[in-house]
């Protein structure tokens, strides 16, 4: 979410659409540091398969290691 002054919107006007339509992106429009308005995406957004989030998409990249659950030396002395 980008917050952008009134002052400078109309100048900058098709890049924050291109940023709305094609990133999904939400535009935060501001006057005198106050939110005002916001511009966001009517329809649904066409996000790349790659920037969503699957379950099962990070298989094989995290790893545990066999000593995970073991105690750590250096807190010995606050436990029981």
């Amino acid at each position: 979410m980008q917050n952008i002054d009134v002052s400078q919107a109309q100048a900058l006007l098709p890049s924050l659409l291109e940023a709305v339509f094609k990133k999904g992106d939400e535009i935060i429009f501001t006057q005198n540091e106050q939110p005002i308005a916001k511009l966001s995406s009517v329809n649904k957004i066409n996000v790349t398969k790659a920037s969503r989030w699957e379950p099962g998409s990070a298989r094989g990249l995290v790893t545990i290691r066999e000593d995970f659950d073991d105690p750590i030396v250096d807190f010995a002395e606050y436990l029981p």
